[in-house]
């Protein structure tokens, strides 16, 4: 009998119990499914007891994505590939004006001019503003797919 930890990213908006940790069960057989977030404060820590005891109890964690993965240059490339316009494209082109003049005021309230941002599709954008975000919340801490996996590398439970 396999036993499970299911690790996946979750806003922490839509998690309204103590945790975010389920547990599945049928047959003497259990599945932990654990939502997440990629950043979290110091003081979230240590984690709600739950999670260290799904760990304990699973053979094997599985991610949502590939952790060690995502901290490669080439990841890195691919990612900046992938959310920056080509050459003669720009953000402007992709949202309205009305848009642009919201972003330009959010960045020059952070002191953050609106050009570092032309070649960045509105994904990235997006994806900067949430960091902008977070780190404002104090979320600078690693997050508890990071947390985990650094864990189960250590215990040889990564799941292949």
């Amino acid at each position: 009998m396999r036993k499970y930890l299911f690790i996946f990213f979750i806003f922490p908006a839509v998690c309204f119990s103590e945790t975010s940790l389920w547990k599945i069960s049928k047959n003497g057989n259990e599945l932990y499914l654990g939502g997440t977030i990629h950043v979290l404060k110091k003081e979230d820590y240590p984690l709600p007891v739950e999670f260290s005891k799904a760990f304990k109890k699973s053979d094997k964690l599985v991610f949502e994505t590939n952790v060690e993965m995502t901290k490669t240059p080439e990841f890195s490339q691919k990612m900046t590939h992938m959310l920056t316009f080509p050459a003669g494209k720009s953000l402007k082109d992709a949202i309205s004006n009305k848009t642009f003049n919201n972003l330009k005021k959010y960045l020059a309230e952070r002191n953050i001019p609106v050009e570092s941002f032309l070649s960045f599709k509105p994904s990235m954008i997006v994806l900067v503003i949430t960091v902008i975000e977070l780190q404002k919340m104090g979320m600078v801490d690693i997050g508890v797919d990071e947390y985990f996996h650094n864990k189960a590398k250590q215990a040889g439970k990564i799941a292949e």
